[in-house]
């Protein structure tokens, strides 16, 4: 049998109390509730109540329980409700020299993101930060077993499950056309690639070398650009063509763009001594935007017998977005005749192992 769990270690470790509470959640807190006016927004003229004090204000299962001290629910209903705590997906991006003297690299990519108005974090994105800059900080050993306790080598072991996705592979070849399509944190499989195509071309002896297109895109260029100057020196190197960025938060990250070799205004022009002067192209607002502002070219790309597509992020909506973009192009660039065709199409790549996806959902 199994060892028993105390409240504390089940409350933080097992149920999700960061999640956004429904109402039957509030009609349940109701009946342990002393004060009367207290979660009437549970009810049906609480409606409004509901929708500011809730769904707007992102308020928690755990902001509730605290902004009514009257509420004192026993435990059992409270676990009857609360959701179960969920695994985080992080994007892993490793790549291994040829020279065994050269340590393997093994990243985790993750952006830190407070959330807006409060002085909190995202539950695991914090807490990898807190023990990061605890890290950081203590650079000697010395310090380290001077500040060492139990609580900490305990909360500082991290269970980590990989997840693999045995169909999502690049081409050993170099003559190879890729087209790379993954904003945020789905850069990473293509930075793992774009390291391992470095190395094999300075391998090589005049091979042919094809081109290779990285779409990606951020919320703000100065803020959560993942690798930036990691992506310049490749393309500075040669190993990637083109670069090709969305940033959706900025100021003129929704406009479109007539020429997309052209410098793009002031406001966003960088100063000569950034990596990405003349290297980054400025793409629409999200990856898809790029897509078709570059239309001609994936469809040139595509049309290429050994040509391969890569899209590699969020399952709900980027994905989803992407294939019906790529069917659009096909459709635009007389690829093919119909949408019905281009889904067709698609499909075709997908089972010849030429459109390969890995996708996640939250």
């Amino acid at each position: 049998p199994k060892a028993p769990i105390t409240v504390e270690r089940l409350l933080t470790t097992c149920c999700d109390l960061r999640g956004i509470p429904k109402k039957i959640f509030l009609r349940t807190l109701a009946e342990f509730t002393a004060e009367t006016s207290d979660l009437e927004l549970s009810s049906r003229e609480g409606s409004k109540d509901y929708m500011r004090f809730i769904l707007e204000g992102r308020n928690t299962f755990l902001d509730v329980l605290r902004a009514f001290p009257s509420c004192k629910p026993p435990l059992a209903p409270l676990l009857e409700h609360l959701p179960r705590l969920l695994p985080r997906y992080y994007s892993v991006c490793s790549w291994s020299s040829q020279d065994d003297s050269v340590p393997h690299r093994f990243r985790i990519l993750y952006k830190r993101c407070p959330i807006p108005g409060r002085d909190e974090e995202g539950l695991c994105t914090g807490w990898l930060t807190d023990l990061a800059r605890k890290w950081l900080t203590q650079r000697d050993i010395v310090s380290s077993m001077t500040s060492l306790s139990l609580s900490d080598s305990v909360w500082s072991r991290m269970p980590i499950y990989l997840r693999k996705n045995a169909s999502f592979h690049f081409p050993d070849s170099l003559s190879t056309p890729v087209i790379m399509i993954g904003p945020g944190s789905g850069v990473a499989p293509f930075l793992s690639y774009l390291q391992w195509r470095k190395g094999a071309m300075n391998r090589s002896d005049r091979c042919e070398v094809s081109e290779t297109w990285l779409f990606t895109g951020f919320r703000h260029r100065h803020l959560d650009f993942l690798y930036e100057d990691e992506f310049c020196e490749l393309v500075k190197q040669n190993v990637l063509s083109k670069l090709v960025v969305s940033f959706s938060r900025d100021a003129g990250g929704g406009d479109a763009v007539e020429n997309p070799e052209m410098k793009h205004s002031s406001e966003d022009e960088l100063n000569e001594e950034d990596l990405s002067c003349s290297i980054l192209i400025r793409g629409g607002k999200y990856v898809q935007d790029s897509m078709r502002l570059w239309s001609k070219d994936i469809a040139r790309l595509t049309s290429l017998d050994n040509s391969h597509v890569y899209v590699c992020g969020d399952a709900v909506s980027m994905a989803t977005s992407v294939r019906d973009t790529f069917t659009d192009i096909l459709v635009d660039e007389g690829i093919v005749a119909s949408k019905e065709d281009g889904l067709a199409f698609v499909k075709e790549l997908q089972k010849q192992g030429r459109y390969l996806e890995d996708i996640w959902t939250a």
